[in-house]
């Protein structure tokens, strides 16, 4: 005969092989999908600007392999996408941004909003308006037409981190797109309002 108290130890001691069991399971599958992420550092950076847009604009995410990346209540579709500081040469003193993929194969981005998100420089971005680590640029998908690189099918833009040197009028003028972190985070707040 077996006492109460040793059947609920018992039970309980099940309970939490179990659940040790489902954690280990779903602890080597966060596993990989981390090694995966970690070797497509591209993937990695997209994910943190769209997560950064995300926290702001109170929208849903879609899927990957979506035309756009960020759904808004009001059905205002954002695509996302993100840089760090690059080098067109190893060693190279000119700093830049490079965003690719603004138009998608064959031309199939379809989004209402686009922004551009730069990691900061110390140089010529420390002492701006706000204290965030990046530089915004929030503008349309026509508006980016004018500016991609002709020839690619894609479309990518690279800008010098300098806002005084350019290199054609187009990427001269996407610095009028510039935002701080706080006016990116008005614009959506904006946007929001006007939904309801």
């Amino acid at each position: 005969m077996t006492c109460k108290g040793c059947q609920d130890r018992d039970n309980r001691i099940r309970l939490l092989e179990h659940q040790i069991s489902i954690l280990q399971e779903s602890n080597q599958y966060l596993s990989r999908r981390l090694e995966e992420l970690l070797k497509h550092p591209t993937m990695l950076a997209g994910i943190k600007g769209e997560k950064l847009i995300l926290e702001i604009a109170k929208g849903t995410t879609t899927k990957r392999g979506a035309p756009y990346d960020i759904r808004m209540h009001n059905g205002a579709k954002v695509e996302v996408k993100y840089s760090r500081i690059t080098e067109p040469k190893p060693g190279s003193p000119t700093k830049r941004w490079v965003w690719s993929g603004l138009l998608g194969e064959r031309d199939g981005k379809n989004y209402d909003i686009l922004v551009l998100i730069g990691d900061k420089d110390g140089k010529h971005h420390n002492f701006e308006e706000d204290d965030s680590n990046f530089v915004y640029f929030v503008l349309n998908k026509d508006d980016i037409r004018k500016m991609t690189v002709s020839g690619n099918k894609r479309g990518w833009v690279a800008l010098n981190l300098n806002p005084k040197k350019g290199w054609s009028a187009a990427k001269k003028s996407l610095w009028k797109f510039k935002m701080s972190a706080k006016g990116a985070k008005e614009l959506f707040e904006q946007l929001i309002v006007e939904q309801k």
